[in-house]
C-alpha cells in the first residue's frame, strides 16, 4: 500500500489541523517477577489512564505507568500526554512527568512541564517530534510529580507516527485470508499529518492482484480522516507551534462516517480512525 498527500481543489475549508488516519489495536500487559508491570503498545494506540491510577508518591512508586513501544530509527513520532489533568488552574493541577529510555534501557531524557500543561516528548530542533536514533523498544514511564502535583486526574498517553505533506509513503497491510476469518496482525495502522492549507488530498494507492506472485489484492478497505487539533476552533491545544488533540477525542468522542457519535465503550473496536482490509 502506498500513501501520497497533495493538494486538491475542494469547496470545503480546513484550517490548521492535525489529522489521524486509520485506527488502534489492542494492547497487552506483561508482568515479570520483581519488575514493574508495563504495557506494550503500538504507535497509534491511545493509552487511557484513569483518575487515581497514578497516585502521588515517590518517583519510583509502583503506581507509575510504564509503556513499551517499538519505534523505527529516523521516523518521526508525535508523543504527548493530555487529558482531564490539563488546566489553567495550575495551583490545584496534576503534574505528570515522563521519563524516556532507549532500547538499551538507558535514560535519554525526562520531560517535566509545569503542572496542568500537556507533556510532549520531543528531541528535534523545534521540540515538536521525537526521532529515534536507533530502532527498538523504547520505554516511557509516567510519574505523578511528588513535589509539584496536587492531583491524580485522568490522562491519555499517545504515540503516533507523523507524516509530511507532499510526500509518498509505503506500508504493507494484510487483510483477511477469506470471508469469515479473523483479522490478522498488522491489518490496520495509524498516522497523523498537519497542514495550514485550506485544501488537501489524501491519495491511497492499493496494488492490483498479481496471482502469479501471490498478491491477491483487496476487495474492500476503509480509511477515515478526522481533524484532531484546531485550537482556533476550540479543538485541542497548541504546544511548540503544533497541535495536540484533547484527551476526550482519543477516548472515542468522534463522529463516524454517518455523523453519529462513536461510543467510548467501543473505542478499541471502532476508535477515532479506522482502516479495515478484508481480502474477499
Amino acid at each position: 500500500m502506498r500513501i501520497e498527500e497533495k493538494r486538491m481543489n475542494k469547496n470545503w475549508k480546513l484550517f490548521k489541523i492535525v489529522c489521524f488516519l486509520f485506527t488502534i489495536f489492542l494492547f497487552s500487559q506483561v508482568t515479570y517477577p520483581r519488575v514493574q508491570a508495563y504495557t506494550l503498545m503500538k504507535p497509534f494506540e491511545p493509552q487511557i489512564i484513569e483518575a487515581g491510577e497514578i497516585r502521588l508518591g515517590q518517583y519510583n512508586n509502583p503506581d507509575s505507568k510504564e509503556y513499551h513501544c517499538y519505534l523505527r530509527e529516523g521516523h518521526k513520532y508525535h508523543i504527548f500526554l493530555v487529558g482531564d489533568w490539563v488546566t489553567n488552574n495550575t495551583a490545584e493541577a496534576t503534574d505528570y512527568d515522563i521519563e524516556v529510555r532507549n532500547p538499551s534501557t538507558v535514560v535519554i531524557s525526562t520531560y517535566t512541564m509545569s503542572a496542568g500543561i500537556p507533556e510532549q516528548v520531543a528531541n528535534d530542533e523545534k521540540h515538536q517530534y521525537f526521532v529515534p536514533s536507533q530502532t527498538g523498544d523504547y520505554r516511557f514511564k509516567i510519574y505523578n510529580d511528588p513535589k509539584d502535583s496536587q492531583g491524580e486526574d485522568a490522562a491519555v498517553f499517545m504515540i503516533i507516527e507523523h507524516l509530511e505533506m507532499n510526500t509518498r509513503y509505503s506500508k504493507e497491510l494484510i487483510g483477511k485470508p477469506n470471508i469469515g476469518a479473523e483479522y490478522p496482525e498488522g491489518y490496520k495502522i495509524g498516522y497523523e499529518f498537519n497542514t495550514s492549507e485550506s485544501e488537501f488530498l489524501l491519495h491511497i494507492e492499493v496494488p492490483d492482484p498479481v496471482p502469479v506472485e501471490g498478491i491477491r489484492g483487496l476487495d474492500m478497505y476503509e480509511a477515515r480522516v478526522f481533524p484532531m487539533g484546531n485550537p482556533s476552533a476550540n479543538i485541542g491545544y497548541t504546544i511548540q507551534e503544533i497541535e495536540l488533540s484533547k484527551g476526550e477525542l482519543l477516548h472515542g468522542d468522534l463522529l463516524d462516517t454517518r455523523g453519529e457519535a462513536v461510543a467510548k465503550e467501543n473505542v478499541l473496536a471502532v476508535s477515532y480512525t479506522h482502516l479495515t482490509l478484508p481480502t474477499n
